[in-house]
């Protein structure tokens, strides 16, 4: 029997539902990876309707869908992707595949996404994503 591609069930997730198994690895992605967001910022933008909240048995992702700043264009952007088995190429592969589906079926013509992660960086360059700007910040 074949597996599963990973993200492959992608869908609306309700944050108030999942949030048992969201938060914890919310918190593991914190530690790897310190942002300037809490756990409960997540929940709050999903409650609120900021944000929204895709759930996979592969694992989950929070997108906003904003307007571009001076065109009619809308904008997907992929606030956390994260895979709760594995982190591979292959489960991003599938995860942004699947994450550029749900934008296109939105009505979004753009991607946009960050992550302080060089290696996540030179994986999206692989694939057709364009680097626009590079964000530092220093704490004074």
């Amino acid at each position: 029997m074949q597996e599963e591609e990973p993200f492959s069930d992608l869908r609306l997730g309700d944050v108030k539902k999942e949030w048992n198994w969201i938060k914890p690895e919310i918190e593991k992605l914190l530690i790897n990876i310190p942002q300037n967001y809490r756990p409960e910022d997540v929940y709050a933008a999903c409650v609120f309707k900021e944000a929204a909240l895709l759930i996979s048995k592969s694992g989950f992702a929070v997108v906003t869908i904003k307007d571009a700043e001076y065109t009619n264009e809308k904008i997907l952007f992929i606030w956390i992707l994260c895979s709760v088995k594995v982190h591979t190429k292959y489960e991003l592969k599938c995860g942004m595949a699947k994450l550029e589906q749900f934008g296109k079926e939105a009505g979004c013509q753009i991607m946009e996404t960050g992550s302080p992660l060089q290696k996540v960086g030179s994986y999206l360059m692989h694939t057709g994503w364009n680097l626009n700007t590079i964000e530092y910040s220093k704490r004074i």
